[in-house]
């Protein structure tokens, strides 16, 4: 959840560990199906079948769910290159940013910002709100007006000013259907079905 998002080497700065051994997800693939495990060269040596341990055998790091996929090795070393080399990290939190400060001014404006909220940090804005169904109006409501939200904001690099003022407009048309509910007690009306609890 963490890699490419704080910085290239994931987030062991915000908590001052360097891990022995990191998992990467699809992000580390811009999305396609990939994982890897990345380490320093002495335990990733372990698995290294060209040069066994004496007594011992290797280690078993690699699984081949998607090993003949070469599409997303190749779409791993464009999307490093490309974190590596542009600023592509820092665009992406200073659209978090922006996208926190609009969202903040947008909830209050609808007077809805005590059970409305963004948690978290800017290249990862969780959503949370009063209740359960609150949540599910919310993101609802966001959808209907054209911005697809599963209650989480992830701003990358590639969203534009434009992307920005989209959601603008979807958040604006969820937080008023949360300030009605809120207020008339209706949400659950405005709900095609109840909503789900989480487990």
């Amino acid at each position: 959840m963490s890699g490419l998002k704080w910085r290239l080497g994931g987030a062991g700065h915000l908590t001052g560990i360097r891990p022995d051994l990191t998992c990467w997800g699809k992000g580390i693939g811009g999305g396609l199906p990939l994982s890897t495990l990345t380490g320093g060269r002495d335990l990733m040596q372990l698995g290294d079948h060209a040069r066994p341990r004496v007594g011992q055998p290797p280690l078993f790091l690699l699984t081949t769910t998607h090993g003949a996929d070469t599409a997303s090795l190749a779409a791993m070393v464009a999307t490093v290159t490309e974190m590596a080399t542009t600023d592509a990290i820092g665009r992406a939190h200073a659209t978090g940013t922006e996208l926190r400060g609009m969202v903040n001014a947008i909830l209050a404006e609808a007077g809805v910002e005590q059970s409305v909220r963004l948690a978290d940090y800017d290249c990862f804005l969780n959503i949370e709100t009063a209740g359960p169904g609150l949540k599910a109006l919310f993101l609802q409501e966001a959808i209907r007006a054209g911005a697809l939200v599963r209650g989480i904001f992830y701003p990358t690099a590639a969203h534009t000013a434009e992307h920005v003022e989209q959601t603008a407009v979807a958040v604006r048309r969820a937080a008023q259907a949360c300030g009605r509910a809120l207020t008339d007690g209706a949400g659950a009306d405005l709900l095609p079905a109840p909503a789900q609890r989480p487990l």
